[in-house]
């Protein structure tokens, strides 16, 4: 006796979708949160509010991409460290200005 269990999704299925939603989701919220510094009643802080939410998004992206190459640094490719400098001073750059 065969039972047919095509009409039911795998949880395999199921959790992979719910990652990419959530993914999805998370990084839309967290690529809107500077426009939120808009409805904010000052002019001045308004402004001030915006510029540091969008500093800290590119100081986020860039320390991320950092890491990212941080990686193969311990696995000995020297190759990458004129650009691990370039982006390690960028990185500290937007962050002074992002605070």
């Amino acid at each position: 006796m065969q039972t047919n269990t095509s009409n039911f999704p795998r949880s395999l299925d199921l959790a992979t979708l719910c990652i990419y939603g959530l993914s999805i989701l998370s990084a839309g919220l967290f690529l809107f949160l500077p426009f939120v510094n808009l409805l904010h009643p000052s002019p001045w802080q308004c402004s001030l509010g915006t510029l540091h939410g969008f500093g800290s998004l590119l100081a986020t992206v860039v320390i991320v991409y950092t890491g990212h190459l941080a990686f193969s640094l311990l696995r000995g490719a020297s190759k990458i460290l004129p650009q691990m400098r370039t982006l390690a001073f960028w990185s500290s750059f937007i962050s002074f200005l992002a605070i």
